[in-house]
């Protein structure tokens, strides 16, 4: 029970919920409840790497690389297409728009996208997966 924080002592009723991957008998326990001490405690993420095997689908992801590769492709290409002048005028603005591109893709990134990516996803789907085995758990 110490991979969830639950105190219990010999003589105390407790519920748990244990997780695991389908056809396997072993897996992690989860949730709680000490029915002596009415105390409940959820926290899915204390099945640590087995969490993964569930194959949960959180959502398409916002690749940090994706938003920097896309945005300073964009601005090198605008340079290079939307400016006048000589060949050499037009690569030094190009790479001028790549550089701004990536800055601001990494902005973007850290102010849009990794709110919106799997990491926000999951802890949304781990917080309700714990709000409902808590639920069950005082039901029991």
């Amino acid at each position: 029970m110490s991979d969830i924080g639950l105190a219990a002592r010999p003589g105390h009723t407790v519920t748990v919920l244990w997780g695991s991957t389908a056809g396997n008998e072993e897996g992690q326990y989860f949730a709680g409840r000490n029915h002596t001490t009415e105390e409940v405690r959820s926290d899915v993420l204390a099945l640590g790497p087995e969490l993964r095997s569930w194959h949960l689908n959180v959502g398409a992801g916002a690749n940090f690389l994706l938003w920097v590769s896309v945005t300073a492709i964009v601005l090198g290409l605008l340079g290079f297409v939307l400016t006048g002048g000589s060949l050499e005028n037009r690569l030094s603005l190009a790479f001028g728009g790549l550089i701004a591109g990536a800055v601001l893709g990494f902005i973007a990134w850290a102010v849009v996208g990794s709110n919106l990516g799997p990491e926000r996803r999951a802890r949304a789907i781990a917080d309700e997966i714990n709000r409902l085995a808590e639920q069950r758990l005082l039901a029991a």
